[in-house]
């Protein structure tokens, strides 16, 4: 299949639409201001595969107005206000990066940002009352281009996404038009033809205790009972060295600041999953035939690990959107009652399991699907193993069980280790962003992080390697997409930088855009600042301060892949050593 990576720049009476296609390995570059040219471009690729980033709400709408002769300045107006996505209607194959392929709203700068690549928007107004300059179309045609270009960067980041999805549709016979615009949850209600049912809120299940459930605990067992995870309540139980704070998003718990040379870990392979199949605890959004199709996908994907990975990928997908989904309300699946039973159950059962454990154990980290303990004696570690057994053969999950080897655990959110192969496994917001590479990329785990990437891999490096801060920073510092700040606008109106001269106390401000790059900055004279503002209803105006950046930081938005020798004498760099040994203390 052909692609065609499109991109529209709409003004009040001035419209450019910019492409790039591939076809069959070649890029050609195509932009025009002419509306029957677009709608004969359309005609030459309807066959072809759309993509866009945030296509759905902006691109494709544009696209369908013009072939249907509407007014494309007040339709821009109109899905730029809109709270909702518009229902195309047009006959074209698209998929939107954005909404299907991060699963969340990123935009394109954002991703730009990361990358390293200019974030400078165009000062062309889109509202100005007046047909565009030759001056003004060309400065257009290079910010659409640009814009182009970095969507197809990120097309062939996503691409493995791309293909998956249209797997998944192949594999059920579903509609591709249809099934390539929506999300990755709607997607999995078409598979299991779910459809929701507004009145399961008030449908109520009683709790109920489960034959071959051995749970002691008498706090948790009334506070199961009498439902209490249902109200919004929260129960403190203790469980050996754990202390467990348990609610309906369920129970964890964690040994502070704590090593451990070799630990187990024991993760309960699809525990969710398990049981909403061995409890009868589907959403009852999904019909019967749904719920058979469920279990059978579980039970092959085990099997195609070898033989069919890529089949596997489009069973695991459909498997594991359904239970975070029975819990939102705007999904096809959406059952609370169900839900909250659901994660209740896990967690009974493995605190069912952990009393067990009890006697021989200290419990490093708890979650819901899974634990690391510490043998007090290794010596017992057969007799553990043989406790562990006997709980799945009694409520019939399945049992994953590993070593874990030089553990560093800041709380029950943060840890980083390694596995039995060496490969070094890490969680948390503090190391997140540790791995800046493809696959981060294409998971969304960069996209969000409050810190640059060079202070998960100060820590991660100190721990695992030896390397100290000070040289982590001077070994990475020609790459300085690894120590930039993401600022974001967010809710607010605008984001403005604000400079103080030191000296005279006199204060400058410059509008920024909606997401801006910064760094720490260091200087005798001036210090810098990134804030938001906006105004409330009654026309009070709010200042904030953007969040997680050093106390003085300078702005750069251009392109940065090759400015080091440029920004090197700009940059703070002792603040990010010093900021790499903070986060350090918190582990230790």
């Amino acid at each position: 299949m052909n692609f065609v990576i499109l991109d529209f720049e709409v003004f009040k009476f001035d419209t450019l639409l910019g492409a790039i296609v591939l076809e069959d390995g070649k890029i050609t570059k195509y932009q025009t201001w002419i509306l029957q040219d677009m709608r004969e471009f359309y005609y030459a690729h309807n066959k072809d595969m759309w993509i866009t980033w945030n296509g759905n709400e902006y691109d494709i709408p544009i696209l369908e107005g013009i072939m249907k002769h509407k007014d494309t300045y007040s339709l821009s107006k109109q899905l730029i206000s809109s709270k909702y996505p518009p229902k195309i209607l047009l006959p074209i194959i698209t998929f939107d990066l954005m909404n299907v392929g991060l699963g969340r709203k990123t935009s394109l700068k954002l991703t730009e940002l990361i990358a390293g690549k200019s974030i400078e928007t165009s000062d062309v107004d889109f509202d100005i009352e007046r047909h565009l300059t030759d001056e003004e179309k060309q400065e257009t045609e290079r910010y659409n281009m640009f814009d182009l270009e970095q969507t197809l960067y990120n097309f062939n980041k996503f691409k493995d996404r791309v293909e998956l999805r249209v797997d998944i549709i192949k594999e059920f016979n579903l509609d591709l038009m249809t099934n390539l615009r929506v999300t990755g949850t709607t997607l999995a209600a078409n598979v299991l033809k779910a459809k929701k049912n507004p009145s399961l809120v008030y449908q109520k299940i009683p709790p109920v205790l489960y034959p071959n459930l051995q749970l002691k605990n008498e706090t948790l067992i009334n506070y199961f009972l009498t439902e209490g995870f249902r109200k919004g309540e929260f129960v403190d139980i203790t469980i050996g060295d754990a202390k467990l704070h348990i609610g309906s998003g369920g129970g964890h718990s964690a040994l502070a600041k704590f090593y451990a040379e070799k630990c187990i870990y024991i993760d309960v392979n699809g525990y969710y999953n398990r049981i909403m199949m061995e409890y009868n605890l589907f959403s009852r959004a999904i019909p019967e035939e749904g719920q058979q199709l469920y279990s059978y996908m579980f039970v092959e994907q085990n099997k195609l690990k070898k033989t069919n990975p890529r089949k596997r990928a489009v069973y695991k997908t459909i498997l594991l959107s359904v239970f975070g989904a029975s819990n939102n309300e705007y999904t096809d699946f959406y059952d609370p009652e169900k839900a909250s039973l659901v994660c209740i159950t896990g967690e009974l059962f493995i605190c069912d399991l952990m009393e067990k454990l009890e006697p021989y154990v200290s419990f490093v980290q708890v979650n819901t699907d899974g634990l690391f303990i510490l043998p007090n004696d290794w010596n017992d570690e057969k007799k553990i193993f043989e406790i562990i057994d006997e709980w799945c053969e009694r409520t019939h999950f399945v049992v994953k069980k590993d070593y874990i080897y030089e553990l560093y655990q800041r709380d029950v959110n943060n840890y980083l280790a390694k596995d039995d192969k060496g490969e070094i496994i890490f969680k948390g917001e503090a190391l997140k962003n540790y791995k800046f590479d493809d696959e981060s990329y294409a998971s969304g785990d960069i996209f969000d992080c409050k810190e640059p990437p060079i202070i998960a891999q100060g820590i991660v490096n100190w721990f695992i390697n030896g390397i100290e801060p000070e040289d982590m920073v001077e070994q990475n510092k020609k790459d300085l997409r690894l120590f930039q700040y993401a600022c974001k606008k967010g809710s607010f109106d605008e984001m403005y930088y604000e400079l103080v001269d030191l000296k005279t106390g006199k204060k400058g401000q410059s509008v920024g855009q909606n997401v801006c790059r910064a760094f720490a900055y260091k200087s005798d004279q001036y210090s810098g600042m990134l804030y938001k503002r906006k105004k409330d209803a009654s026309g009070k105006e709010k200042i904030q301060k953007v969040s997680n950046l050093p106390d003085s930081v300078f702005v750069v938005n251009n392109d940065i892949t090759n400015a080091y020798e440029g920004l090197s004498d700009l940059i703070d760099w002792n603040y990010y050593v010093k900021r790499i040994y903070e986060k350090i203390n918190a582990f230790i």
